[in-house]
């Protein structure tokens, strides 16, 4: 007979190429990574998604003002 204690029964929550994030028991999030494996609690999950997404939001805007032209300053022609 199996303990109950034993057996983590996880819930399938998000998956994309290379993730898998799952609910574990105590309100854990597991995610799995390439090569990389989280157990978190779920406290500590919201925080970081949180701080994640806002990060993607600052280099989403840093890429975009690199992508603009750099202006310079020219004088008329003719002129010196």
């Amino acid at each position: 007979m199996i303990d109950d204690k034993l057996m983590d029964v996880r819930v399938p929550l998000a998956a994309a190429e290379g993730v898998v994030v799952e609910l574990g028991q105590g309100d854990m999030i597991h995610v799995e990574l390439t090569q990389v494996s989280l157990r978190l609690p779920r406290q500590d999950c919201e925080r970081i998604t949180s701080a994640m997404a806002r990060a993607m939001v600052r280099l989403r805007k840093i890429e975009e003002l690199r992508k603009q032209p750099q202006l310079r300053l020219v004088g008329n022609v003719g002129e010196e």
